[in-house]
């Protein structure tokens, strides 16, 4: 634009088609906006106001770009740049596809869950029921009351019901649809802005000092959850328990960053960054990542918390130095066997001291999640009242007092505590280099390295056990490498 401003800016369209199978062979579940059991069936490439893909495409791809840099003329030594943009990702497609060519009537799907029933007298004369093999040695069917009852499964008594099929674990199952998987018909692609602004300034001895701010927002973001089981199991009866995929979760990001870099200078570069940053969102899964279902997919709102690779504080450097003896150096450089045997050297490294990421806790392995099929996290209770600060160590990391059994009169229900609830162990990481190069020649020479990784050895924390009904929660249950040395040899020629 001028001597002192530059702009960039455009706009980019893409279009990624949904994939297709070459034989139709793909199966996804429809349904209304409830869920209910009349709306819910099996719909395959060729049914009305479905395409062979049996996703609706995505054109609404606009992505516009915008960037600008700015030498103000009052000051020097100073830019101003910043930027926008908006990005999709794509690669969604491939993996629901997937799941897709996977489902009746083409593949066998199964979803084990843990049986629920009420054990009642057994009558003299069973009357005929229907039911199903719960064991290898039971057989449960409903009387003319209404109760459960359970017999051992004898040859007379698996006839009294019609023919059941068994699923192979728990209590056999004549449910109508056996897909295990569905995806939203009018999925979207996951969309992210991104914008940024910096201020740089040199300073004198070269230093290059930088204040930033990053931010992004997500929208249309990956989310699996089960809109038929709950803590109570299966909510709607002749149908499996499925995961359902859709494009309803968002996330927010921000980040103040200040930098300073002294670029080398007689033999000396250093660099430092602080990071200050809180990331927050609701999906199960960032850029295609999907991670474990949600708690309730029909409560997004109790799923935002802090992103699990959230990290408020880090600060973060590297440096290198030339050792400023021998030749040409301001030391030992008149020549003689020291100038010669302490020439060549470099010492560099880097380091690392950050705040922890952020663990969810879970309520895991239980029978309400068993009942359910699985196929969604459960997580416990919070009491808001108290911190989930702990005294860091190994017995126990973090305050479990502040989580309790997600349990009212017996009965499991959805928890309170949001995902990223508990800071994770922090970094202190420390790693550094000395290495020596000797020439041997105008095109050859030979380099010796010897490289420190956890240069201290400082005790890392690395895994924390979060699963509120197990016996070792909040203690620590890994940590990371100790100091390990690596040497180099490496001739040039």
């Amino acid at each position: 634009m001028s001597s002192n401003w530059t702009l960039n800016y455009g706009l980019r369209y893409e279009y990624f088609g949904p994939y297709t199978e070459k034989n139709n062979r793909l199966v996804n579940l429809t349904h209304d906006a409830g869920f209910s059991k009349a709306s819910i069936a099996p719909v395959m490439p060729g049914a009305s106001g479905y395409p062979r893909s049996l996703v609706n495409p995505d054109y609404a791809m606009y992505a516009p770009r915008f960037g600008f840099a700015w030498k103000p003329k009052f000051t020097k030594d100073t830019v101003v740049r910043g930027g926008y943009g908006i990005n999709y990702n794509t690669g969604q497609y491939a993996v629901f596809a997937k799941s897709l060519s996977h489902q009746p009537p083409f593949s066998v799907t199964q979803t084990n869950t843990f049986p629920t029933y009420n054990t009642t007298t057994l009558p003299t004369s069973p009357p005929a029921a229907t039911g199903c093999m719960t064991t290898q040695s039971q057989y449960t069917y409903t009387d003319q009351q209404g109760q459960t009852v359970i017999r051992p499964a004898t040859t007379a008594n698996l006839t009294l019901g019609k023919t059941v099929s068994t699923n192979g674990f728990g209590c056999a199952t004549q449910d109508s649809i056996l897909n295990n998987y569905a995806v939203d018909k009018n999925y979207r692609l996951g969309m992210v802005q991104v914008y940024n602004m910096n201020i740089q300034r040199t300073l004198p001895l070269q230093i290059v000092f930088n204040v930033g701010y990053n931010g992004s927002f997500g929208r249309n973001l990956d989310v699996v959850g089960s809109p038929n089981a709950t803590p109570a199991g299966v909510s709607t009866p002749g149908i499996q328990a499925f995961d359902y995929e859709e494009s309803a979760a968002s996330s927010r990001s921000n980040q103040l960053v200040l930098s300073a870099q002294k670029r080398q200078q007689k033999g000396i570069a250093l660099g430092l960054t602080y990071t200050y940053s809180h990331s927050i969102d609701n999906a199960s899964g960032v850029g295609g990542a999907v991670g474990s279902p949600v708690q309730n997919l029909f409560n997004l709102a109790a799923e935002e918390g802090n992103s699990s690779f959230d990290q408020r504080h880090n600060l973060s450097g590297n440096w290198l130095l030339e050792l400023p003896f021998g030749p040409n150096r301001a030391y030992f450089n008149k020549g003689g066997f020291l100038s010669h045997a302490l020439d060549g050297f470099n010492f560099s490294g880097n380091f690392v001291f950050a705040t922890g990421g952020y663990l969810t806790p879970q309520y895991s392995g239980n029978q309400a999640e068993a009942s359910s099929g699985n196929t969604y996290q459960q997580r416990p209770n919070r009491n808001y009242a108290v911190s989930t600060k702990g005294p860091g160590k190994v017995g126990q990391f973090f305050n479990t007092a502040a989580f309790s059994a997600p349990v009212v009169n017996g009965v499991t229900q959805y928890g309170t505590a949001a995902p990223g609830s508990i800071e994770g162990p922090g970094t202190v990481s420390v790693n550094a280099s000395l290495s020596r190069t000797i020439q041997l020649g105008a095109t050859s020479s030979f380099e010796a390295r010897v490289t420190a990784n956890n240069f201290f050895n400082t005790v890392q924390y690395s895994g924390i056990n979060t699963v509120e009904n197990s016996a070792t929660f909040g203690e620590v249950t890994s940590a990371a490498a100790m100091r390990s040395l690596l040497v180099q040899a490496r001739y040039r020629f």
